[in-house]
């Protein structure tokens, strides 16, 4: 009650809460899904890329765990991908929010032990970027070597519509940048970096509403036999 650095925590909190009912992970999923759908495996690629992000934007597990595993993974197996790839791009995604800042774990860590947060901020960006590389990399092999087990997403995208949708990133680049880009160039402690955050993101959700309904329900609403080809 008495450490000002843990007052961070609610704060990031608050931004996932935000987040996820404001039907960001929605968006950002079209955004991946528009740019990346053609390639074997996209599914999991996209949930492993949007781990890093909702971690990038708020720290919270439990809001990594429960966009990817409400809104992707019945998707993945609805378009008949395999289980154990489906599950496994899950569960590698929803640990990368422990790693890239503003991590949780990190926060407690540093006000315990007296280590910077900011240092094991910038050591937590390399190594969950890094992870994220390498999840990207093994799915995409393991994509090619088992192709009867992962569908190729069937629909083009127009290169129009692709870069009109391209929008839907400033707000969440803009939340990363103010929480993370306060904290690197030491304008802001993580204490403080988290109230920015918290402000730009309830003024970001205020101003778009939340459009995150329509797409959730379209998304849920897609029949799998129009979406991808096997083999």
């Amino acid at each position: 009650m008495n450490n000002w650095a843990l007052v961070s925590l609610p704060l990031f909190v608050f931004m996932g809460a935000l987040l996820e009912r404001s039907g960001v992970t929605e968006e950002l999923f079209l955004v991946f899904r528009k740019w990346l759908g053609s390639y074997r495996g996209s599914l999991a690629i996209i949930s492993i890329l949007l781990g890093y992000v909702i971690g990038a934007m708020s720290g919270v597990v439990a809001a990594a765990v429960a966009a990817l595993a409400l809104l992707i993974y019945p998707m993945m197996r609805k378009e008949g991908y395999d289980e154990g790839l489906a599950a496994g791009s899950i569960l590698a995604a929803s640990t990368l929010p422990q790693l890239v800042p503003p991590s949780f774990n990190m926060i407690v860590y540093g006000t315990a032990t007296g280590v910077s947060v900011g240092s094991l901020f910038a050591g937590g960006l390399g190594l969950g970027t890094l992870m994220t590389v390498l999840f990207i990399a093994y799915v995409a092999a393991w994509s090619h070597i088992y192709k009867d087990r992962v569908p190729i997403y069937k629909e083009k995208v127009p290169f129009k519509e692709k870069v009109a949708s391209l929008k839907y990133l400033v707000g969440p680049l803009t939340i990363i940048l103010s929480v993370l880009g306060s904290i690197f160039t030491g304008m802001a402690t993580p204490t403080e970096a988290s109230g920015i955050g918290a402000a730009v993101t309830l003024i970001y959700v205020a101003i778009r509403g939340r459009p995150g309904r329509y797409y959730s329900r379209q998304l849920r609403q897609q029949p799998a036999s129009h979406l991808w080809l096997s083999g």
